[in-house]
């Protein structure tokens, strides 16, 4: 879920020797990119392209390279072989919605 993701991408930052104040903005960053790209594709990421993309997000942050430009080519790039896609998609749409019955 949303949050999960969230504090796993804590735990990443927390791990990188840069100010709190720039942990912040990058974690501010990382996540607003979640939201505006959660319903339609990083909520079907797998734990590992999810850990992928957030291992890609705290390394832009180190570098000082982050932005939303560059966040969207990580996802683009993992797109192509998401394990969550086509008819698969729908089931696990399916199944979301009987666990929550």
């Amino acid at each position: 879920n949303y949050e999960a993701r969230v504090k796993r991408l804590e735990s990443k930052l927390s791990q990188i020797d840069m100010p709190e104040a720039e942990k912040e903005v990058a974690l501010q960053q990382v996540t607003d990119f979640m939201k505006a790209h959660w319903t339609d594709q990083i909520r079907f990421l797998t734990f590992a392209e999810n850990e992928k993309f957030l291992s890609s997000a705290a390394n832009m942050a180190k570098s000082g390279d982050i932005g939303y430009s560059r966040l969207m080519e990580v996802l683009a790039s993992q797109m192509p072989t998401a394990m969550i896609t086509g008819p698969l998609k729908n089931e696990y749409l399916v199944s979301e919605k009987l666990t929550r019955v």
